[in-house]
């Protein structure tokens, strides 16, 4: 069985769901258990997309490869500009 890589989009919404189910009284520990991850899995989401909104994942997704045009890929950038 290989390991579930979980999208962006998803870790927001299970993150969402757990706030909602401890909203509603659930413990934590149950909640992080009925979305169906782990606690140690949940903290590092909440760590890396705490406050982060399904928008501003689409809004980083979206300026993610003009992001990587400002990076440097070694001896590239120092070399002459083509004629």
């Amino acid at each position: 069985m290989g390991i579930k890589r979980h999208k962006p989009e998803e870790t927001v919404t299970k993150l969402r769901q757990v706030e909602v189910l401890c909203g509603q009284g659930m413990p934590r520990v149950d909640a992080i258990r009925q979305v169906q991850i782990t606690e140690q899995t949940f903290y590092r989401w909440r760590k890396q997309y705490g406050g982060t909104g399904t928008d501003q994942l689409r809004e980083l997704k979206r300026d993610r490869p003009v992001m990587a045009l400002w990076r440097c890929p070694g001896a590239a950038c120092y070399a002459a500009p083509a004629a």
